[in-house]
């Protein structure tokens, strides 16, 4: 009799990525965010990295959605933020829908749900 052990390796690469510095981050691109306890997709529209401030744009509503209206509540369009509440960027931006919504992918929805477990 012989055993045979195979290690199956997953093909799937994260559509987000986790960084730990921000000097890869440029105005425009969509991060994840954590604000008032929820997590929530965003735009980055500056940064001010010698006081560890970012300014955001989020989007509504906060995950597990999949799709997102930008928000009409000013408090959130130019949003500052701590650069410790951001937790990742999208490799992929979203998909831009007709409506100026933004959609994610169901592989996107699970990388982002990793992250929010590992905390």
């Amino acid at each position: 009799m012989t055993n045979h052990t195979f290690k199956i390796q997953t093909l799937v690469q994260s559509t987000i990525n986790q960084v730990l510095t921000l000097s890869d981050c440029n105005n425009g691109i969509f991060i994840i965010i954590k604000h008032q306890s929820a997590f929530r997709l965003a735009q980055m529209n500056s940064s001010d990295l010698t006081i560890s401030q970012l300014t955001v744009t989020c989007f509504d509503p906060p995950f597990p959605a999949s799709i997102f209206n930008r928000s009409t509540s000013p408090s959130l369009c130019n949003l500052t933020i701590s650069t410790e509440q951001f937790r990742a960027r999208f490799i992929d931006n979203p998909q831009q829908l007709l409506n100026s919504g933004i959609r994610i992918s169901a592989q996107q929805l699970l990388d982002i749900q990793n992250i929010w477990e590992e905390e």
